[in-house]
């Protein structure tokens, strides 16, 4: 088990697959992809969720630049909620902003002309502030 923590303190427990070998499973969660440096240490390139059995080769729309970008280990856990891997998967990209492109392959968040100037923490100030503002 790998345990990856969010930017909000709290931790995940995945089971971590060496690539090209993907959990042979028909289930919902979410999962990691992730390149394990000589020092042990693991780095994320993409996290999603979803159905886990289409994470293998040919079959995951992004498995190429995956590889390219350095994928040696798929890490998965199962959950059924949308809501709950939904906020994971957020947490973990706000915890693991490498993920992002171009180092990454999550594809940055769209952005408000002035919050893209500010860069992505103004977003995080921007939604607060309106979540403020709601009540």
């Amino acid at each position: 088990m790998v345990e990856w923590p969010g930017a909000s303190g709290a931790k995940y427990a995945y089971w971590a697959y060496e690539l090209p070998e993907v959990p042979d499973q028909a289930a919902i969660g979410s999962y990691i992809f992730a390149r394990r440096e000589a020092d042990g240490q693991w780095v994320p390139i993409f996290f999603g969720h979803g159905d886990l059995a289409t994470l293998g080769e040919g079959v995951h729309a992004l498995w190429t630049g995956l590889r390219a970008k350095g994928a040696t280990h798929v890490h998965t856990h199962r959950n059924a909620r949308v809501r709950s891997r939904v906020a994971e998967e957020a947490d973990l990209l706000a915890a693991h902003p490498q993920a992002f492109t171009p180092q990454g392959c999550n594809p940055l968040p769209n952005l408000d002309d002035d919050e893209q100037e500010a860069g992505p923490e103004a977003a995080t100030d921007a939604d607060a502030r309106s979540r403020n503002a709601e009540t």
